[in-house]
């Protein structure tokens, strides 16, 4: 039997003509089934289509009780998968999420837990959803036109994950409209009604386990990292960001493959 998501994906249809009650009829929580993502979604309103491929679709979603014309409207990103494959690579964003649990809310965005539709047929689960706090808007402009303020809060997060223990492994991946950061716009208590742009960095599907070598906040030196006697940047994940930030002003010294090599940046 064809599910309900592969026959909408393989047709000309887009999925924001439907509601998420027509969408999201199956979908339960995994660790706690009798939690429905219903119960979380306003049922009548209609999904916003924010990014598609072969085997993955992101919706924007209203909260229950939220009419989406209102000024207000919080909202949330539904990230769905079909297939063992982008199954597979959906839990194991879920699981990054829990472990980078302490930067929920600020740096990335909130996970509000991983859903799964209902057995259809032989087929058994092949459909989920990560359901995520609703950050913001990718980046109109290269990441290189973007503040230095901006630029330095975007090496300062990734510092952070890297001394939790994960890599993210394609922050910069220019397919996905200028990368996987997208402009968080907040109040500071205090500052009247005045906003700030920061940071938020999503997509965690190549995330992996890293044990990093770097033991500076390069985030807080003036032109990143230098090299310096007796110590080099050995961060492979840090060299790529400081090249697409334009981070590094002077040369610095790599070891790579267990030889010194010169980056010139």
């Amino acid at each position: 039997m064809t599910s309900d998501f592969q026959a909408r994906n393989d047709s000309t249809e887009r999925l924001d003509r439907l509601s998420a009650s027509e969408y999201f009829a199956h979908f339960t929580r995994v660790d706690k089934p009798n939690d429905h993502i219903l119960d979380i979604l306003a049922r009548d309103v209609w999904l916003e289509e924010v990014y598609r491929s072969n085997r993955t679709v992101v919706l924007r979603a209203w909260l229950a009780e939220v009419a989406k014309d209102e000024e207000t409207a919080n909202t949330v990103i539904c990230k769905i998968a079909r297939g063992d494959g982008a199954l597979m690579r959906l839990e194991h964003e879920y699981h990054i999420y829990q472990y980078l649990e302490e930067l929920q809310g600020s740096l990335i965005p909130k996970c509000f837990g991983i859903f799964r539709a209902e057995p259809t047929g032989a087929q058994g689960f092949d459909e989920a959803c990560l359901l995520l706090e609703d950050c913001g808007r990718r980046m109109d402009k290269p990441i290189k036109d973007m503040s230095w303020q901006f630029r330095r809060e975007v090496v300062a997060i990734v510092q952070r994950m890297h001394k939790i223990g994960v890599e993210h492994g394609d922050i910069f991946d220019y397919s996905e409209n200028n990368g996987n950061i997208l402009i968080r716009h907040i109040k500071f208590e205090g500052d009247g009604d005045s906003e700030h742009v920061v940071p938020c960095i999503i997509d965690f599907d190549n995330a992996k386990e890293h044990q990093c070598r770097v033991p500076m906040d390069i985030s807080r030196r003036v032109w990143g990292v230098h090299s310096q006697r007796g110590r080099q940047f050995v961060c492979q994940e840090f060299i790529k960001i400081a090249n697409d930030l334009d981070w590094v002003y002077r040369e610095c010294l790599v070891h790579h493959r267990r030889r010194m090599k010169r980056l010139t940046i």
